[in-house]
């Protein structure tokens, strides 16, 4: 019985631990995570052309999501021959949630092309010379000056962070040398360097409240010295140093699958040479598609190590975006884009029919460890749960049937036992009517006593 009682203590110890344990896991991680000013959201939450109702969709599972900041590059050609993406952008979809900042670009270089209007006819060039038009060119600085106004009004002042060119250095690799790690020639890349600056200037004179970012390509090894080389040529043009690194990809454009320790690296090393200037990561991905080497397992993966990172960047780090909220419709990068970046159409952290991947459910518990939202299971760890509830409670019911069981066998037991075993008369019995049983029992023994008179006669005889 005393073993039986010290299960049963221990068992309802277990039963009670277990809840416990369960929430005091993300409520210590609560404690410890908070207090970074870091923005968390997403570059282009769910924009599809066309299909308004699945943007808006988009937008309310990223708010749901905790997203405080939304970041979309456009081209300056695109933007000056139709704005209406940009208005329908702040005007209709970001209207309905004030409380998400607004990081845009106006590129004038995206990637490895220039992006400015075809009526400056600017091409790559190193040397100066009477035929060439320059990137500085003073009518063209006066066109952006003109047309960062009007995008910022269109924004309806809500502007919080502007760039005026992405992934910059793929564009200047073409003058870059990774063998001595250094430019061969540095005339184009001096006057886009002064464009940057004559931009940094006037939107700090007549646009208060907005950070310029200056933003690089981050996506493989080659990037990394090439970014490196590039960060004093654009000190004095930006607010934070920004990096795309879409998905991590090695030199051959294959998917690499970084690690975390490297992932950290590329991360800390690069935010130690911006420094003292914050870094944001404004554009970061990986796509779940088998065709390309990607998983759910490893997009889960990495959106895990991703918030790791952003916990050692600290508050070094203004902001970080994930692209996509869900997928692409199946086809529609391949048939409206491009038929190579069909697989990118997976980057989304749920699908296109709005079923969660596993990366959704890390994003939502590192969120929620964060206080960016509300308490977060893992379906899973529900799962989990509740199958250790259910077999500490079926144990639980399990002892106290047989410990029911068992008293009422003792008790039974006990009943059939003779309720008083001793002989003889006691003082104890005298007040009791055993003492009439126990007289009669008494009459045996001078049947005795005359046996053994009539032995001893038979003796003497």
């Amino acid at each position: 019985m005393l073993q039986k009682s010290k299960t049963l203590r221990f068992t309802l110890i277990v039963a009670i631990l277990i809840p416990i344990s369960f929430v005091s896991i993300n409520v210590q991680a609560d404690h410890q995570l908070q207090g970074s000013y870091t923005k968390i959201g997403f570059t282009w939450v769910n924009s599809v052309g066309g299909v308004s109702e699945l943007a808006a969709m988009g937008y309310a599972k990223a708010a749901e999501m905790g997203c405080q900041i939304e970041h979309r590059d456009y081209s300056w050609l695109l933007l000056d021959q139709s704005y209406i993406q940009v208005y329908e952008w702040i005007q209709v979809f970001m209207a309905e949630f004030p409380e998400m900042d607004v990081s845009m670009t106006i590129a004038t270089i995206m990637g490895g092309f220039l992006t400015i209007p075809g009526n400056y006819s600017i091409e790559p060039y190193s040397e100066i010379n009477e035929n060439v038009t320059r990137i500085n060119d003073p009518r063209l600085v006066s066109g952006l000056k003109l047309f960062t106004d009007f995008m910022i009004n269109i924004t309806g002042l809500r502007m919080d962070y502007l760039s005026f060119g992405s992934e910059i250095n793929s564009f200047f690799s073409q003058f870059y040398n990774h063998t001595t790690k250094s430019f061969d020639n540095t005339v184009m890349l001096d006057d886009y360097a002064d464009l940057c600056e004559q931009m940094y200037d006037y939107v700090k004179a007549n646009h208060s409240g907005i950070d310029v970012l200056t933003i690089y390509r981050l996506q493989t090894e080659y990037d990394i010295d090439l970014v490196n080389s590039m960060l004093d040529y654009f000190d004095s043009a930006c607010d934070i140093v920004g990096f795309s690194t879409r998905v991590f990809t090695n030199n051959y454009g294959y998917l690499d699958q970084l690690s975390y320790e490297t992932l950290e690296n590329r991360f800390t090393s690069l935010a130690s040479n911006a420094y003292p200037k914050k870094i944001a990561i404004t554009n970061t991905y990986v796509i779940s598609d088998k065709r390309a080497g990607g998983s759910e397992t490893y997009q889960a993966l990495y959106v895990k190590n991703l918030f790791g990172v952003m916990d050692v960047l600290g508050d070094d780090l203004e902001f970080a975006c994930w692209y996509r909220v869900f997928d692409f419709p199946p086809g529609y990068l391949g048939m409206l884009v491009n038929p190579y970046l069909e697989v990118h159409a997976t980057a989304g952290l749920l699908n296109a029919a709005g079923q969660s991947k596993y990366a959704y459910h890390i994003w939502m518990e590192e969120m929620s460890v964060r206080g960016r939202i509300p308490t977060y299971y893992a379906p899973w760890k529900i799962a989990i749960g509740a199958v250790g509830l259910t077999v500490v409670t079926g144990f639980l019911v399990f002892v106290f049937v047989m410990e029911g069981i068992d008293s009422y066998k003792d008790m039974i037991n006990e009943e059939k036992l003779p309720k008083d075993p001793t002989f003889g008369v006691t003082d104890k019995d005298e007040p009791t009517p055993k003492k009439k049983k126990k007289k009669k029992k008494s009459k045996v023994k001078p049947k005795t006593l005359e046996k053994n008179d009539d032995d001893k006669l038979d003796l003497d005889l």
